[in-house]
């Protein structure tokens, strides 16, 4: 795996890389090469009349300079003292201008790290007043947390600020501002999502610092939110209703209005498309069971739509992976033997979950790389909802629900430490038992 001096460390301390295991892998690797030189040199016979190769000392690192050497004692006295020297240390080094953004954003992180939110925010502002400079070289981690902090402090009126800044940094960096979008939109803030998705869609478009094909991706999930957030507002929705086109085609042009117009269909319960009762390939079905199991969450179990379409998105992410043969989450699946068994996958086998695969997709998500907390969390709270959908529609029998909620049930025992341990979003936990809880009663 290749990583880059300014992302997480693989050791999972939080630290920037370059901050924390970057001096002892180098020295490891240059320890390693000095290693395989001396076998070699050991192991082969050198030609005749040729010394042996001694291979050239490695450059010395250049010496510290005062404030490299003055900052390296900073951190030290830091990592040595309690909050409230931390706190007067990181102060002192702010107002004396010490401070890099290696050390500046080291040090808030390690407050945070000792969770008093409160005390963090204050200094983020403080860093944001005095070194306006330094707070922008990490902002997309800043505005994200304060974000998650506005939202589980209820602070709302914070948020329109918080996120025009951090959508002028979706340019620069998308897995910060990804991050806040899942968590506005969990959140039910979508029309204050669907702005902040605008205002970033032509940094977004202009930026070379992002993958090809980013700004499709990016383009589609806007026009997504834009819809829900019309949705959301409006009595009487219409595929056909220039508000919703202007807001949708701002990002791009609506090229199939059938299909927008069944998309809103199937979500607002106004359309029906029963499992059994169409002939449409099977990715099709899917997708239009999706949407209104969506719906379903909105009406019948007091889902915003925002969340719900985190979780329709990630049950149907979920359903893709468990049966792509590819996918390690397949291998989790037990599957029927003989030469015929793939004519045996019946409806329920398709779109029914369980706990094996289910424990080691939501544990992919949880993996430190690539953390996504909220969406480990809105799949486990959207499982029982998803159960009696499929047992409503048909799909599955009143038995194989009753043994799929008892079964996952204890995998969500399993996993309610965690979001005690995460406490960046205090309201995942809650949700999902009342999930669960309101589960059992049906």
């Amino acid at each position: 795996m290749n990583v880059g001096r300014n992302d997480p460390c693989p050791c999972g301390s939080g630290k920037k890389y370059k901050k924390c295991c970057l001096a002892k892998d180098e020295a490891s690797a240059r320890q390693a090469a000095q290693e395989r030189a001396a076998a070699l040199r050991v192991a082969s016979e050198p030609f005749v009349g040729l010394p042996p190769y001694d291979p050239p000392p490695l450059p010395e690192r250049p010496p510290r300079s005062p404030e490299e050497s003055a900052r390296e004692e900073l951190w030290e006295s830091f990592q040595n003292a309690d909050i409230a020297e931390q706190t007067a240390l990181f102060r002192r080094a702010l107002a004396d201008e010490l401070l890099d953004d290696e050390y500046a954003y080291e040090m808030l992180t390690h407050l945070r790290d000792a969770g008093n939110h409160t005390l963090w925010g204050t200094l983020v502002e403080e860093l944001h007043a005095v070194r306006p400079e330094l707070y922008a070289q990490s902002a997309p981690y800043y505005l994200e947390w304060q974000i998650a902090d506005a939202l589980a402090a209820g602070q709302f009126d914070r948020l329109p600020v918080l996120a025009g800044a951090l959508a002028d940094t979706a340019g620069d960096d998308l897995d910060q501002f990804y991050s806040s979008r899942d968590r506005l939109a969990y959140h039910g803030h979508l029309a204050l999502l669907a702005e902040t998705m605008a205002r970033a869609w032509p940094l977004v478009q202009e930026s070379d610092k992002h993958f090809p094909g980013v700004d499709e991706e990016f383009a589609a999930e806007a026009q997504q939110i834009a819809l829900l957030a019309y949705l959301e507002r409006t009595t009487t929705p219409r595929a056909d209703d220039p508000a919703l086109l202007a807001a949708i085609e701002q990002f791009g042009p609506v090229d199939q209005p059938a299909i927008l117009a069944d998309q809103i269909a199937l979500i607002t319960g106004q359309a029906d498309r029963p499992w059994e009762r169409t002939d449409d390939p099977e990715d099709t079905r899917i997708n239009r069971l999706g949407f209104r199991f969506q719906g379903e969450l909105v009406r019948h179990w007091n889902m915003s739509f925002g969340r719900a379409e985190l979780a329709r998105v990630a049950l149907l992410t979920y359903i893709a992976e468990r049966h792509n043969p590819e996918s390690s989450i397949a291998q989790a699946v037990k599957r029927p033997k003989g030469k015929h068994k793939a004519n045996l996958r019946t409806a329920a086998d398709l779109l029914c979950p369980d706990r094996a695969s289910l424990d080691r997709y939501v544990a992919q998500k949880l993996n430190f790389i690539s953390f996504q907390l909220i969406d480990a969390a809105v799949t486990l709270e959207a499982v029982p909802a998803w159960l009696h959908f499929l047992h409503h529609q048909g799909i599955i029998s009143a038995a194989r629900r009753a043994d799929a909620l008892r079964d996952i049930g204890k995998l969500v025992e399993q996993a309610e430490p965690i979001w005690a341990q995460h406490q960046s979003d205090p309201a995942l936990g809650p949700h999902i038992r009342a999930a669960w809880e309101r589960a059992a009663e049906a």
